[in-house]
């Protein structure tokens, strides 16, 4: 589903294109950014070690990103060719490129902390709750406890919890049992 997505969403992008530079018969290139741990296998093919960032799809661990993606172009009816899988920094230079013909160096500064855990680090109910009902638990706990993607998650349980035990907020809201809805 993840990889037919993005077919289709690239399918919607080409068709919108009209800028006259390639035809319906030409085929593409892609360069295909993947943000997650791969074994690189070629310039464009690499394995899934495992998901990070909340996704868990258990089925695609140990598989060809690429081919996957390469896959869903082919259902797609795109003629679309995956010639390489890169980084992020090497699809930061792609994006600058294609809006400033100059830019000539890209640099991402990711200092790959999310995975990073000690016992040092002072762990709440909420950190510890949330954990364990992610896809990944006991993975990506600094992640958990800083990164925007769950710090929603965090306030929301904090707010529920404030609720159930006083009166503060006033009638508890439904929605303030569904996951990640702030």
């Amino acid at each position: 589903d993840l990889f037919d997505f993005i077919a289709s969403s690239l399918k919607e992008f080409i068709a919108k294109e009209g800028d006259g530079s390639k035809t319906s018969q030409d085929r593409r290139e892609l360069g295909f950014t993947f943000s997650f741990p791969v074994k690189q296998m070629s310039v464009s093919s690499g394995i899934l070690i495992k998901w990070t960032k909340g996704f868990s799809i258990v089925d695609m661990v140990g598989k060809d990103v690429a081919a996957c993606l390469q896959e869903a172009f082919a259902r797609k009816g795109l003629d679309v060719h995956v010639a390489a899988l890169v980084n992020d920094t090497v699809g930061t230079l792609a994006v600058g490129h294609y809006h400033d013909p100059d830019t000539v160096a890209a640099i991402v500064v990711n200092m790959e902390w999310g995975n990073f855990w000690s016992s040092h680090l002072p762990r709440t109910s909420y950190d510890i709750e949330l954990d364990a009902e992610s896809p990944n638990p006991n993975d990506q706990g600094f992640e958990k406890m800083i990164s925007g993607m769950y710090l929603g998650d965090i306030v929301r349980r904090v707010i529920l919890r404030m609720s159930l035990e006083s009166e503060m907020f006033g009638p508890i809201s439904s929605k303030l049992s569904t996951p990640f809805v702030l």
